[in-house]
């Protein structure tokens, strides 16, 4: 038996999604399949036969969510006097460009991520 830990994402549908939901889910597994890119989630398998269907996301990478990273930290320029939390300039703007690098990417590979946002919903994640 082989155990290992590795920190990943699961995104799955309701076995009562209409059809062309379903369609569009099993289209997007597939091209997550050809991506590869630092700043891109690598897909680690799919199960789109059987249902629920699903894909599995390596997020091994990954520290966290950006969402709670950015709540619990604030850019170092802040009034407020919180030095542990702080966030540089630089660090601010190397976080911007792995976003907008990702982004290009999947432009590139003519891939539309619909809902980009650090929301509690979202795919971004401090790596």
């Amino acid at each position: 038996m082989i155990i290992f830990s590795s920190l990943v994402g699961v995104a799955t549908l309701r076995s009562s999604a209409p059809e062309n939901v379903k369609r569009d889910f099993r289209a997007k597994a597939r091209h997550l399949g050809r991506l590869s890119d630092p700043n891109v989630a690598k897909l680690l398998g799919a199960c789109l036969r059987d249902e629920p269907v699903c894909v599995v996301l390596d997020y091994s990478n990954c520290t966290g969510d950006l969402n709670q990273f950015l709540q619990e930290h604030v850019a170092e320029t802040t009034a407020v006097g919180v030095q542990n939390n702080s966030l540089s300039y630089g660090c601010l703007i190397y976080i911007a460009t792995q976003i907008a690098s990702g982004m290009k990417y999947l432009e590139q590979m003519n891939f539309v991520h619909k809902d980009l946002a650090t929301s509690k919903e979202s795919e971004l994640y401090v790596g």
